[in-house]
């Protein structure tokens, strides 16, 4: 199953899988970005901007919207 994140407007992240930061940008509206691994953690400049597909299943929004988060995920499949 796939794990993603989408940026539904213009948006800063940090994301760190398995220990290794794979991104540090700030990411357009409509863009997504693949969650490969088994544990991700994802900070959010506005969390209201970023919805995350974890193993196929969509957890919601980060946050509200203007208060930056980090939040932490687990997915039940393992890097390839």
């Amino acid at each position: 199953m796939q794990s993603e994140l989408r940026a539904l407007k213009h948006v800063w992240v940090r994301v760190t899988i398995d220990g290794k930061r794979v991104a540090e940008r700030e990411l357009d509206a409509g863009a997504r970005l693949p969650l490969n691994g088994r544990s991700i953690v994802i900070r959010a400049g506005d969390p209201g901007a970023v919805r995350v597909f974890i193993d196929g299943q969509d957890r919601g929004l980060m946050g509200e919207t203007g208060v930056a988060v980090t939040r932490a995920y687990t997915s039940a499949a393992a890097s390839r």
